[in-house]
């Protein structure tokens, strides 16, 4: 009993002691492996380090230039205009409506209010001013929750274009913003002149924000004030869509470029586009700027 006990044993401790062995093995073998994978890892992510290390500085030399670029632009348009201020009369009045999403930059603010342009009010519509938009409905038709239909949608959105000439009464702007529609700075009166619409962006609301600045503009253009467009270089506007009598286009109005095709539009009461194009590459209005430089 006591032999056959003890074989029992034997063979179990041969096993284990195998199986030990085997798994040992495979754990060696295994950290070599790690090893091995560990070290190709880290020099990926060495060279991966290094590519990054000389793209950002690649990017950086870039940014540089850039902001060289840009403070040379902003220079000579101060110069020119300084020049061509003294020769030019702003008397139209005028709201600036922004549809693109985005705050307007400050150079484009700064830029009004150093060239005295009398600026009545600066309205900003955010993208949740919408016809589906369950707040919007609640504001507009109170409790009935059937819907604003399309007449509805026109008609409010021509009776907030009016309401930012001063033709129409002034509570609308006051609701909306209090809800988040839109935000507005200076006060809306009668007798606006023209109206810089700053849009034309596409993205996934393009068609929505098109069929939103189409309706601004035909009211607008129905009171008989003067329409211009513009939009951001690379905001992948179809300012084409605009291009139609009575509208002027400045694709690049976030530029020094595009802020003397401006300056241009506001200062005479032609219509011209300006900016890249499919229909346009015209960047500046030349022949109007050797006319100023040959005054001066």
């Amino acid at each position: 009993m006591f032999e056959q006990r003890y074989y029992i044993i034997t063979i179990m401790a041969v096993f284990l002691s195998l199986t030990l062995g085997i798994f040992i093995g495979n754990a060696l073998l295994g950290n070599d492996l790690v090893i091995v994978q560990q070290q190709e890892v880290i020099e990926q992510l060495r060279q991966n380090y290094y590519k990054l290390q000389e793209e950002n500085r690649s990017l950086q030399e870039q940014f540089h230039v850039f902001q060289v670029w840009e403070e040379t632009n902003r220079s000579l348009e101060e110069l020119i205009l300084s020049l061509f201020r003294e020769n030019t009369d702003f008397g139209a009045r005028l709201i600036i409506v922004n549809t693109g999403g985005r705050e307007l930059e400050p150079d484009l603010t700064s830029f009004f209010r150093q060239w005295g342009f009398d600026v009545s009010a600066i309205c900003t519509i955010a993208h949740t001013f919408a016809p589906e938009n369950e707040d919007l409905l609640k504001l507009v038709k109170g409790g009935n929750n059937h819907g604003i239909s399309e007449r509805e949608w026109r008609e409010l959105v021509a009776y907030l274009a009016g309401a930012l000439t001063g033709t129409r009464a002034p509570e609308l702007l006051s609701n909306l913003a209090a809800k988040g529609f839109l935000a507005i700075s200076g006060t809306p009166a009668a007798g606006i002149e023209a109206a810089l619409l700053i849009g034309g962006e596409g993205g996934e609301e393009a068609n929505r924000i098109e069929e939103l600045e189409r309706l601004l503009i035909e009211t607008w253009l129905e009171e008989g004030v003067r329409v211009i467009v513009g939009a951001r270089t690379g905001s992948g506007s179809k300012l084409e869509h605009y291009r139609r009598d009575g509208v002027s286009t400045i694709g690049h109005i976030d530029t020094a470029a595009g802020r003397l095709s401006l300056f241009y539009l506001l200062s005479s009461e032609l219509e011209g586009h300006f900016g890249p194009g499919k229909e346009t590459n015209l960047l500046l209005p030349l022949d109007w700027l050797r006319e100023q430089v040959e005054a001066s």
